[in-house]
């Protein structure tokens, strides 16, 4: 396979064994991973079930559970999904109607402080693209692009806050080539700026992946829909 082309047979072993270090040297007695079903969230997993360790899954912002949990069997939940922690009772209780364990959770709601400017048409919120749909970044703004071109509405784009600057970077220089490649503006706001700060700013927001930004839209009274192929 493509890994063990790169990575000799005993990586996942030093993997597991350094997981299994840290969560005993550090005495920890419960791990939270969000509900990204991949390799390394698998594996921990199974690390701390091994050593008694509770796991719990937390959704990463508002989710389709259809969507996020649609194929499980008896053997798959009791490996690799433990208890949920869902961000309501309505989810919770589709969740159980799954066989899946879960609580719900409430949370404070954290509205940032309004910067006020001058009123313009739409806010796209951008995703960062995924492992299934690695040109997603790109394609969505192309595909929403005729709303300048034939509309002429004021449009800026955001997306989500991201630590890693290789990834930043890798997403301004995708914006460079559609700019030159269309021969088109495309306003962006920094990544860095919360978006609660700066919806009502806008006549209309365009959401482009499952995001906790829909919640606080609705509890702002903002008009938003939703641009997602799901």
């Amino acid at each position: 396979s493509t890994f063990f082309n790169t990575f000799d047979n005993t990586y996942l072993l030093n993997l597991e064994r350094k997981i299994k270090t840290l969560l005993l040297a550090s005495k920890t007695k419960r791990v939270i991973l969000d509900e990204t079903n991949d390799a390394f969230r698998r594996l921990t997993c199974i690390v701390c079930k091994e050593n008694k360790i509770s796991v719990d899954f937390l959704p990463h912002g508002l989710i389709h559970e259809d969507i996020q949990f649609p194929y499980t069997d008896n053997e798959f939940i009791n490996k690799y999904i433990p208890k949920i922690i869902s961000w309501n009772a309505e989810s919770s209780n589709y969740l159980i109607s799954r066989k899946l364990m879960t609580c719900s959770i409430n949370f404070p709601l954290k509205i940032s402080t309004p910067i006020k400017q001058s009123k313009k048409d739409i806010l796209i919120m951008l995703c960062n693209g995924d492992r299934l749909e690695l040109n997603s970044f790109e394609e969505l703004i192309i595909n929403l692009m005729p709303l300048h071109r034939n509309l002429r509405l004021m449009i800026d784009y955001k997306t989500h806050h991201h630590g890693y600057e290789r990834f930043q970077n890798a997403c301004r220089q995708q914006l460079d080539h559609i700019k030159d490649e269309f021969s088109h503006t495309i306003s962006t706001i920094s990544s860095e700026i919360s978006a609660s700060s700066i919806m009502k700013n806008y006549k209309l927001i365009i959401f482009t992946e499952w995001t906790t930004g829909i919640f606080e839209a609705a509890i702002l009274n903002i008009p938003f829909v939703l641009f997602i192929k799901d």
